[in-house]
C-alpha cells in the first residue's frame, strides 16, 4: 500500500510526507513539547497552540539514510539523538524551516 502524504495520529500529531522523501511530524496536542505540554486530555475535539513540537526524518526505502532523524538540520535547537525533536517551535521558526525542508534533496 502506498503511503499517504498527510496523516493525523490520535488528534495529537500531524505528519506531512513530502515528495522529496522527508516526513515532518508536528505535535500540537497533549503532552507534546508545545503549549499543551501539561494537558493530559487526549480526547479533545480541538486543540490550539502557539508552539509546536517538530520532528523530521528520511523515509526513502532505497536511501542509505532511510529512517534517519534529521530534525537538527532544520531546527538547530532540536535535541540530539536517534529520535530528535524540536520543542516549543514558534510560527516564525517553523516558517523559516519549512522551505528548507521542502527543498531538501536526497
Amino acid at each position: 500500500m502506498q503511503k499517504k502524504h498527510f496523516t493525523n495520529n490520535g488528534n495529537r500529531c500531524f505528519q506531512m510526507r513530502f515528495i522529496n522523501g522527508l516526513v515532518l511530524s508536528m505535535n500540537v496536542g497533549a503532552c507534546g513539547y508545545n503549549d499543551n505540554h501539561d494537558v493530559f486530555d487526549f480526547n479533545q475535539d480541538k486543540v490550539e497552540t502557539d508552539t509546536v513540537e517538530c520532528a523530521v526524518w528520511i523515509d526513502i526505502p532505497e536511501h542509505k539514510r532511510n529512517q534517519e532523524w534529521i530534525t537538527k538540520e532544520f531546527f538547530p535547537n532540536a535535541e540530539d539523538g536517534g529520535c530528535s525533536v524540536a520543542g516549543y517551535v514558534s510560527m516564525q521558526e517553523f516558517q523559516k524551516a519549512l522551505p528548507k525542508i521542502m527543498r531538501w534533496l536526497p
